[in-house]
């Protein structure tokens, strides 16, 4: 970060935190002039006292530098402060969208029955722990058409840890071309990519030779 951004940013949470240790509040007009990045510098004690009627009142704020569990208690007051537009997905969805990373994966279900077709930005963003929660058939609802998005970043390390967090056969049944997961019988994880130094592999002789290794190491405790 250059000296400047870095001092003014010093400066800025100085003037925050001064003004926090005084009467003031973090209404509205506050958590505008914060915005973002400044606002995760706060402790938890201080974002817990975040108001859900300000919130509402103000701007987005941009939470993407904030801790996992700072994401969370600024997502539980949206969450609360849009609640009356929950019943009309869409638009809860739209409100509550730059807060989404500190959703639950019980939130995230919600999110899916509304079509709201979210984008991978917003989805590399949600809690790891919460994603791998989600089923092959919530992923379909959640990314709609922005499914095959997943294939087109297949080394993400929110993809790879779904996909290793599920069976074969679910990662599969997305239909979008993505391969892993766990394989049947406890033999791990594994695919069938080409092996180090050789050309395309034959997956229907791969499998043959896989299934005759196995009958090998079967017999010998018969």
């Amino acid at each position: 970060m250059p000296l400047y951004d870095s001092l003014k940013e010093d400066l800025t949470n100085t003037i925050i935190q001064n003004y926090l240790q005084g009467p003031g509040s973090l209404n509205a007009a506050v958590l505008d002039v914060i915005g973002g990045t400044a606002l995760c510098t706060l402790s938890e004690e201080q974002l817990r006292t975040i108001s859900p009627s300000e919130l509402k009142k103000a701007k987005p704020l941009d939470i993407s530098t904030c801790t996992q569990a700072k994401k969370d208690i600024i997502f539980g007051i949206a969450k609360e402060a849009f609640q009356d537009q929950a019943g009309n997905v869409s638009a809860y969805y739209k409100l509550i969208k730059p807060y989404v990373g500190g959703a639950q994966a019980s939130d995230l279900q919600h999110l899916a029955t509304g079509n709201i077709n979210m984008d991978f930005q917003t989805f590399s963003g949600l809690n790891p722990v919460e994603v791998k929660k989600l089923t092959a058939q919530n992923l379909r609802d959640l990314l709609g058409t922005n499914l095959t998005s997943l294939k087109e970043n297949e080394n993400h390390e929110l993809v790879r840890l779904w996909v290793n967090s599920h069976s074969a056969k679910e990662v599969l049944s997305l239909g979008i071309g993505l391969q892993g997961g766990i394989s049947p019988a406890g033999l791990g994880n594994f695919s069938f990519d080409e092996l180090p130094n050789s050309g395309p592999v034959n997956s229907c002789g791969l499998l043959l030779s896989l299934c005759i290794t196995l009958t090998g190491i079967t017999s010998l405790y018969l």
